[in-house]
């Protein structure tokens, strides 16, 4: 049975800037997961599991000030970033692995207003940035191929075992996404209107290096390319 082990602790932080005007508020919080993943092929038969940690954090600060004008307003940050090793397991060994990592920042900011006894208005404003990586395992896991097949795959035709670097990897993915959203709320008597509308805008790119490695499928009956067991 593989290990498995948990941590995770946060701190949080708020108080006023100027008495019933401005307040502020900040949060950090990190997690850390010890865990394995177990591995079953006869070409490796000592080859029981495989560490395959995770590591998360997340970050955020918001402040908020009720102008003299009325208007409420606020600003909020936040960032997110984990990072984790898989993609193997059972017949396929840690070399072909991928470390995924992820970042995520966020800002957003928004205005409320009332412009009359019966209307308010409530604009918005967000912006996205995410960062994506799909890289190869480090040298350590890199190292547990058949040996003499350092840098190209290898796939047994018994579907027992998978070894080598993934054809999928490296690759990369970002985007990037803003927002203006205005909404509006009418009230007479016992009757409400919601209006509004919102302009979006997003930029994805994606840099996928497929079939960078080479990747050959063996059989039992060239021995010469397969360990023996």
């Amino acid at each position: 049975q593989p290990d498995f082990d948990r941590e995770q602790w946060g701190v949080s932080v708020g108080s006023p800037i100027k008495k019933d005007r401005l307040f502020w508020f900040g949060a950090f919080e990190k997690s850390h997961e010890s865990s394995a993943i177990g591995i079953a092929t006869p070409y490796f038969p000592d080859l029981t599991s495989w560490a395959a940690p995770y590591d998360e954090r997340t970050s955020n600060v918001r402040a908020d000030y009720n102008a003299p004008t009325g208007n409420l307003v606020f600003f909020r940050w936040s960032r997110n970033d984990n990072s984790s090793f898989g993609g193997f397991g059972g017949n396929a060994l840690p070399s072909v692995g991928v470390y995924n990592t992820n970042i995520t920042h966020q800002f957003a900011a928004g205005v409320d207003t009332a412009l009359s006894p019966r209307l308010t208005n409530a604009f918005r404003f967000g912006y996205t940035n995410f960062q994506n990586a799909i890289l190869r395992a480090d040298s350590e896991a890199a190292a547990v191929v058949v040996p003499g097949t350092q840098g190209f795959g290898i796939t047994t035709d018994d579907g027992l075992l998978i070894s080598g670097p993934p054809s999928s990897s490296p690759q990369d993915t970002s985007e990037k996404f803003s927002q203006f959203r205005d909404d509006q709320t009418f009230s007479f008597g016992r009757h409400t209107i919601r209006y509004g509308g919102d302009v979006t805008y997003r930029i994805v790119s994606v840099h996928n290096y497929v079939a960078c490695a080479p990747r050959f499928r063996c059989s039992r009956r060239h021995p010469a390319c397969l360990p023996q067991f």
